[in-house]
């Protein structure tokens, strides 16, 4: 069970971290809503960003109500049952088909991060998108009308795909939500949409300069290096999940 938990009557509770993503967004929009709510609570930014990758929780029940407060919704929205039958070691089969699925598509996203040169370029090409990607993608009609149809603003197809992975996440939420592996599965958007937008205004940060510009030896881009680090993640994650298989449901 996690360390941030809440005892509440005869039940025990944890602070679901893609339930609080969903509620603030992301680029501009969701930069603005963390300094809203990290004003409106007297936390840092920092507080905020752990909450939503699910590194911590807030310290105290009435916290989570205050978010609740803050975001009109009912508090029972931010909180999962948490037990012994969630943890990672306790995992079913089924359990871990699920968090194999979610593992995929963080892989795939890695690959388009990849095959885009890190997202540094204002349009990407459809053609280059995984197929696994691609089918959830859509072309925005009121985007530029002399780009070729085969082309999407590559900060819209980032967008696009981030949010079908933590949709897949919040489906996965009440069945594998107190997982570490899940947790640790949700915070690769967080490593990815920090290096993206940044601490500021939520600006798109990737540019071509991140390639061209002179660097000094061993230098990698910062999105180069976010993605470095979200697959050194998904390896520890891979091996994890084949490590639990034989003993799933046990």
């Amino acid at each position: 069970m996690r360390k941030d938990t809440y005892r509440i009557g005869d039940g025990t509770f944890a602070f679901s971290p893609a339930v609080f993503d969903s509620l603030l967004g992301h680029g501009a929009k969701g930069a603005a809503r963390m300094r809203e709510l990290a004003g409106a609570m007297h936390v840092s930014i920092s507080s905020i960003k752990d909450w939503r990758r699910g590194t911590h929780a807030p310290s105290d029940f009435e916290k989570v109500e205050d978010i609740a407060c803050w975001a009109h919704i009912d508090v029972a929205d931010l909180l999962i049952e948490s037990g012994d039958r969630t943890m990672d070691e306790k995992l079913t089969e089924n359990q871990l088909d699920v968090l194999c699925v979610l593992w995929n598509q963080a892989y795939d996203f890695l690959d388009l991060c990849e095959e885009t040169d890190h997202f540094v370029w204002p349009t990407t090409d459809l053609r280059c998108v995984p197929d696994s990607i691609l089918h959830d993608i859509k072309v925005n009609p009121e985007d530029d009308k002399s780009r070729p149809p085969w082309e999407v603003g590559t900060e819209d197809l980032f967008l696009q795909t981030l949010d079908v992975y933590l949709r897949a996440c919040r489906r996965a939420t009440p069945y594998v939500g107190e997982s570490d592996i899940f947790v640790r599965l949700l915070g690769l958007c967080d490593i990815m949409t920090e290096t993206a937008f940044g601490e500021g205004d939520g600006k798109w940060l990737p540019d071509p300069d991140m390639i061209f510009d002179p660097h000094e030896d061993g230098y990698v881009s910062p999105m180069e290096a976010a993605e470095l680090k979200c697959r050194k993640l998904l390896d520890e994650i891979r091996d994890d999940l084949l490590a639990l298989r034989p003993t799933a449901g046990k």
